[in-house]
């Protein structure tokens, strides 16, 4: 199982970028065959969407990447955008339940 979390320094699609490019057409296409050869995906994220900003430009640089493997074991995580704003960035918190817990909080938190 494998999970990498990092400013990876690039976006995967435009939706993930305001005001300017962050990165070129070839940069994307080298991170997406990154992703492709090491069999990892993107685990998506709860929150605001971008993790970086400079002026007005927006980005979402953070990104969590799992492979398979790793979101069977842990189908329950998920990766949540913090905020405000610190400085520049924003946080990342993963969190990480086993099913049990994670069903017995959600049905207390809906009575």
């Amino acid at each position: 199982e494998w999970v990498a979390i990092s400013d990876f320094n690039n976006t995967l699609s435009s939706s993930e970028r305001t005001r300017g490019s962050s990165n070129s057409h070839i940069d994307s296409s080298t991170f997406w065959n990154f992703l492709d050869e090491g069999n990892l995906m993107d685990m998506g994220f709860q929150g605001k969407a971008m993790t970086w900003k400079n002026g007005r430009i927006r980005v979402r640089l953070d990104q969590c990447l799992i492979n398979l493997e790793w979101r069977f074991r842990f189908s329950n995580a998920i990766i949540v955008h913090l905020g405000p704003w610190m400085d520049e960035v924003r946080s990342l918190a993963v969190i990480v339940a086993n099913e049990g817990v994670y069903q017995k909080e959600q049905s207390s938190t809906s009575l």
